[in-house]
């Protein structure tokens, strides 16, 4: 892997010689639990039982902080759960 230079301590990659794992997607869409309850129609305890579910992405988060979800994560991970 070739650096193409440094500024400020930030090191910056040829586009020709970065590795695959750190492509960057600018598209993401963080949702919290409100637009969850909108969109899907979940009651906020239905949405917040969800969010607690093992597997579900959810970014990580400490006690008493807002929920912070990936929409398309979120969407693919609901098509592909068991009920």
């Amino acid at each position: 892997m070739l650096l193409t230079g440094f500024s400020e301590g930030v090191i910056f990659f040829s586009p020709i010689t970065m590795p695959k794992e750190v492509k960057m997607q600018t598209d993401i869409e963080i949702i919290g639990i409100k637009e969850v309850t909108e969109l899907y129609g979940f009651s906020r305890k239905e949405a917040t039982r969800l969010l607690n579910t093992r597997g579900c992405p959810v970014l990580p988060r400490t006690s008493g902080q807002p929920y912070r979800i990936v929409k398309e994560e979120f969407e693919t991970w609901l098509r592909t759960r068991r009920c």
